[in-house]
């Protein structure tokens, strides 16, 4: 496996692990593992990285709006991190969930959009709903546009959130 620079250099994964494991180590980046839904297994080969700061993402782009869905998902990462929970990317055969927290044995499901509205509300719900457990299951998002769930899905508002230390 290689990855291909603008200038046509090749960086081997061995060269691409080294780097991520430098940036992790200087807190610049956060390591996010896969959680297997069905099993509640922490899967060793696979990791997702958050920015510690939207500030560094914003820099590089040089704007904000580039990809706000990204941001608020970082955002959410690590206020969940600073909260204690131990987080993780949620996967399973036919379910892709944001977001696994742990803490003190208890789990709950996370997802997060911008603007959760009658578009995407199923969506949303969707993968949620398909996790036949007891565990609690919440939707993230910076504005609720009239939707009332009743199917035991929480919704909270991203200040909400960020008000919690």
């Amino acid at each position: 496996m290689y990855l291909n620079s603008t200038n046509n250099q090749r960086y081997s994964a061995a060269t691409i692990s080294l780097y991520v494991a430098w940036l992790d180590k200087t807190y610049l980046i956060r390591e996010c593992k896969y959680w297997q839904i069905k099993t509640k297994a922490i899967m060793a080969n696979n990791t997702k990285y958050y920015l510690i700061d939207n500030g560094f993402f914003i820099a590089n782009e040089g704007k904000i709006n580039s990809n706000i869905s990204y941001l608020l998902e970082n955002m959410v990462f690590n206020q969940f991190k600073r909260q204690g929970y131990d987080v993780y990317a949620g996967t399973d055969r036919y379910i892709d969930i944001d977001f696994v927290l742990t803490f003190k044995n208890k789990i709950t499901y996370v997802q997060v959009c911008l603007e959760l509205n009658a578009q995407n509300y199923q969506h949303e719900c969707e993968n949620l709903l398909k996790i036949n457990d007891n565990n609690r299951k919440i939707i993230i998002c910076e504005k609720n546009k009239a939707c009332d769930i009743n199917n035991g899905i929480e919704i909270i508002l991203m200040e909400d959130l960020l008000k919690n230390p």
